[in-house]
């Protein structure tokens, strides 16, 4: 079962085993430390308080003894009553203890011991009580008073008896819980220990196991790809048990060398196949190179019969040599004329473009010109007429300066009464000086609008430059058509020359050319047959040379091939 368990499931039940021992031990030690914690508790909030309760009854039942002598021997009435005052109140603090004591008691043997220090001590109140009202009788009294008091304290020696009794059960209540306490921290120290030696027993136990089952088929799997990787593939298939993850690398690792044999094993038959096909493959580029070398006997004998076929043609190639040189030259004039022709078209469409293109610009300068000269009139009106607005908002600033300080000058005559006036006189100067001030940004403005419109002028007199170099353009254009006439005039002239000297050799060219043309084009053919035949023979041997090449390479890679199966152990 914990075989056929994922790796992370084994790790997390260790780990979680593990826990399981740490919990039961922290729970048992937090156990005995809360009973401890208890019996601590119990001495202090039961065994403590009672003794000191009886310890502080014992303490104010012995005053009341001392009281009662200090009231017997009381030189004055004053003084007794004092003393007896004293006694009562002590007598109520005792009672206030008993009560409180009396609620802790809840051991038999306990209460019924304070039942009989309660009995004892009611009886001693008493007795007590007479003592006190015999004392205040007088002195005659005092000696009865003194000796029922001395013999009364045989009754005091038995209250302190129970007295100590109720001590006594306290104080070995007290030990009680004090050993409860050592033991129940000795067991928890002695389980504590024994547990942690259980618990570091067992996690060791499961880590040398979880260790085996983890490493050794890890070993395992380890040295089979080792031996793997070294070129030993006849390595045993892995047995390991082991259902998890380990077992899944275990197989694949199985899985892994069986593919690995198969793939050798492939490998080595077809470097084998391939070796043999390469031998073949010589054999063949042999016989095919056997063959291309009758084929070139062929192939020289065409050209043998193309070179005599060329040597006739030669013969008739002379006679045309004449002729050919005229109809070259003819072919020149032609050549000529037709350049002429088509720059003469050119230029004639050229010159129709640019007077077209000279006579559009030159309106369009024209109307460019007369309304930058309208709208640079317009700009100079409004300059000036700027200019008159400038200076009327000075003067206005200027005058409205004068009059806040006027008017500052009243209010100061006013005052506190002037007061307001005084802030709005600051106010209309503070507008007058802003308003000064605007002034001046306009009148820069306008100084630079008047600059912009000086930069107008001078380029409306390069605007008139302008017009003028265009017109210059246009004339010079007309003097260019007048040039093309001449020319087309000339080409006229050659063209009429050319067409003569054609008909002259037209005659004579006819009869030879047939017979020229008949025979190199026969020769051309021939000669192109055994060039093309050459030119194949040629690539064939180069690719038959090619094909042993590789056939030679192929060999070697399939022996290299080998070497390397070879390494492999199947």
């Amino acid at each position: 079962m914990f075989l056929r368990w994922s790796v992370q499931k084994k790790l997390i039940a260790c780990f979680s085993f593990v826990l399981l021992l740490m919990c039961i031990l922290g729970s048992v030690a937090v156990n005995r430390m809360n009973a401890m914690k208890q019996n601590t508790e119990t001495i202090t909030t039961e065994w403590m308080p009672g003794v000191e309760a009886v310890n502080r009854m014992t303490y104010l039942m012995e005053h009341v003894v001392t009281l009662t002598f200090r009231h017997i021997h009381a030189e004055d009435e004053s003084q007794q009553d004092y003393v007896a005052g004293e006694i009562q109140s002590t007598y109520a603090s005792i009672d206030e203890l008993f009560v409180s004591y009396e609620a802790m008691a809840d051991d038999p043997e306990e209460r019924e011991s304070f039942e009989k220090l309660k009995q004892y001590w009611a009886i001693f109140k008493t007795d007590n009580q007479s003592i006190l009202e015999n004392s205040a009788k007088g002195a005659e009294y005092n000696t009865l008073a003194r000796k029922t008091l001395i013999e009364k304290l045989t009754q005091f020696i038995t209250l302190q008896s129970y007295l100590d009794q109720l001590v006594v059960y306290n104080h070995n209540g007290a030990i009680h819980s004090e050993r409860d306490a050592a033991d129940a921290f000795e067991t928890a120290l002695r389980f504590t220990i024994g547990m942690i030696v259980i618990s570091v027993i067992l996690a060791s136990v499961l880590a040398f196991v979880i260790t085996r089952m983890l490493s050794a088929p890890l070993k395992k799997v380890t040295s089979a790809i080792a031996r793997v990787a070294k070129g030993d593939l006849a390595v045993e298939p892995l047995a390991i048990a082991n259902k998890d993850e380990i077992g899944d690398l275990a197989a694949a690792t199985n899985e892994m060398v069986q593919r690995l044999r198969e793939l050798v094993s492939h490998v080595a038959k077809t470097a084998h196949q391939v070796a043999a096909s390469s031998a073949e493959l010589s054999s063949n580029a042999e016989t095919t190179a056997t063959m291309v070398t009758q084929a070139v006997g062929v192939v020289q004998t065409m050209a043998e019969s193309a070179l005599t076929q060329h040597r006739g043609a030669e013969d008739s190639s002379r006679a045309m040599e004449e002729m050919s040189r005229g109809i070259q030259r003819i072919a020149g004039a032609t050549t000529d004329a037709a350049d002429a022709s088509s720059r003469t078209d050119n230029m004639v469409k050229k010159g129709d473009v640019l007077v077209r293109d000279a006579v559009a610009h030159m309106d369009a300068i024209h109307a460019a010109v007369g309304s930058m000269a309208a709208e640079i009139r317009k700009m100079e009106t409004c300059s000036a007429e700027i200019q008159q607005f400038i200076g009327v908002i000075s003067g206005i600033a200027q005058q409205t300066n004068l009059l806040s300080l006027n008017a500052s000058i009243e209010a100061a005559r006013a005052g506190e009464h002037g007061l307001g006036f005084a802030v709005v006189a600051t106010e209309v100067k503070k507008l007058s000086a802003q308003s000064e001030a605007a002034a001046m940004q306009v009148s820069e403005l306008v100084n630079e609008i008047q600059r912009i419109t000086l930069a107008a002028a001078g380029a409306m007199e390069n605007g008139v430059s302008q017009v003028e170099t265009g017109m210059s353009s246009v004339h010079e254009t007309g003097r260019t058509f007048a040039e093309i006439a001449l020319a087309v005039n000339h080409v006229d002239e050659q063209i009429q020359e050319i067409s003569a000297i054609a008909e002259q050799l037209s005659a004579g060219s006819q009869e030879v050319a047939a017979t020229a043309i008949s025979a190199a084009e026969l020769a051309q053919h021939t000669s192109s047959l055994a060039q093309v035949l050459a030119s194949g023979t040629d690539e064939q041997s180069a690719a038959i040379e090619e094909v042993s090449a590789s056939a030679i390479i192929l060999s070697e890679a399939a022996k290299e091939l080998e070497a390397l199966v070879r390494r492999f152990t199947l």
